[in-house]
């Protein structure tokens, strides 16, 4: 069974531009998006452009969950046992509502492509050959390794916990 998908994050209307990777490990549900480098933050989309903002290269669980929020049905929505069922989904899950919608939302044209792991690898080692980054190496090294988050911990040089746990919660 796979353990982990990664995804581009592409945008139909300007030559299926690829702002970054989507990666989703199943283990740990956990989220982490990687920023493809070399755009302004004008031409990033909303939610991403705080993190290109704030000068980091990948978005952590906290801001990626919030992205993917803004892309799927919230399960408030009134008719979302049918669009459930639909979906084939038993329970409400954030990831199975990503993959039922392909990552497209309403306010824009952009959707999810999946790809290999390790063009995944390739690709972020293209991006940040030059960059030395922490999370980036702890990504490339957990998608060669398949092995979990180490505590469900990203760790900077400092050694200051960046983030802690699983924050998604079950409905």
């Amino acid at each position: 069974m796979l353990n982990q998908r990664v995804f581009l994050l592409l945008d139909k209307p300007f030559n299926d531009r690829c702002y970054g990777i989507l990666y989703y490990r199943y283990n740990d549900k956990q989220f982490r998006f990687i920023l493809k480098p070399g755009y302004t933050f004008d031409e990033y989309p909303s939610l991403i452009d705080r993190a290109y903002e704030k000068g980091l290269n990948v978005m952590m669980q906290k801001d990626a969950f919030r992205f993917i929020n803004a892309r799927i049905i919230p399960h408030g929505r009134q008719n979302i046992i049918d669009i459930m069922r639909s979906a084939n989904l038993r329970s409400y899950d954030e990831f199975g509502m990503l993959m039922y919608t392909q990552g497209r939302a309403t306010i824009d044209d952009m959707y999810l492509k999946e790809i290999e792991v390790q063009d995944a690898i390739c690709l972020i080692k293209e991006w940040y050959s030059s960059i030395d980054d922490k999370d980036i190496d702890d990504i490339v090294d957990n998608l060669n390794n398949a092995t979990t988050f180490v505590n469900n911990n990203l760790i900077d040089q400092n050694r200051k916990v960046l983030e802690r746990g699983n924050i998604l919660y079950d409905i």
